[in-house]
């Protein structure tokens, strides 16, 4: 009866901390999950920021090459490569409206 009770009493502290276990993989799977979308936000905000700087310096000085130390901007057409980090984004060159 004795040995009966501490077995029950293993399998369902065993059965406990598998199940917390699972808990915090899951746990730290959505906050990995979160901090990329995060990451990958604040990248998109700063090539959003380069196309104003770009756009605005395009259309003040007619420069069609735009250097900073993080990143570079060919402007062709109605269009704009930027050179950000190790990637390459094409976004479209901000218009004035009349």
């Amino acid at each position: 009866m004795i040995k009966r009770k501490k077995a029950s009493i293993l399998v369902s502290t065993l059965m406990f901390f598998a199940v917390l276990s699972g808990v915090f993989i899951f746990q730290n799977m959505a906050l990995n999950s979160q901090l990329t979308s995060r990451s990958q936000m604040i990248t998109l905000t700063k090539i959003d920021k380069i196309q104003l700087e770009a756009s605005l310096n395009y259309h003040k000085n007619n420069q069609k090459i735009y250097q900073h130390t993080d990143f570079k901007v060919t402007v062709k057409n109605d269009s704009m490569t930027i050179n950000f980090g190790n990637n390459m984004y094409t976004r479209e060159l901000l218009m004035k409206t009349p």
